[in-house]
């Protein structure tokens, strides 16, 4: 198995440290190097896209937050407050929108009229 990952990592042996463990499938020649959950989760995550504010008008006063999405999520924060949905059938700015309404409701201490 050695030699077949040397000549897989041109390299030589120095190639692979960092592959610490290796496994290989049923079929001879697969090499698949195991990473753990962590190192899976950075490599799959979405990357956040630029932050945007938002402005609303409830009960007649002005409100200010921002929102972002990463992957298929819209993440709009408050006033050190968060709440997190995913994308469906709307655009993420009035989904956005719609959260910070909730967000601003939540901090009043009014239910939401959704």
């Amino acid at each position: 198995m050695q030699k077949l990952a040397q000549a897989l990592f041109k390299g030589g042996p120095r190639d692979l440290r960092g592959l610490a463990d290796l496994a290989v499938d049923k079929r001879p020649i697969a090499i698949v190097p195991r990473v753990g959950l962590a190192q899976l989760h950075r490599m799959t995550k979405p990357i956040p896209s630029q932050t945007e504010t938002l402005f609303i008008e409830v009960d007649g006063a002005n409100h200010q937050g921002t929102f972002h999405t990463a992957g298929k999520m819209v993440y709009v924060q408050y006033k050190g407050f968060e709440k997190v949905t995913q994308i469906g059938g709307s655009t993420p700015r009035s989904i956005a929108r719609m959260l910070l309404r909730e967000l601003v409701l939540a901090r009043a201490g009014k239910p939401s009229e959704l």
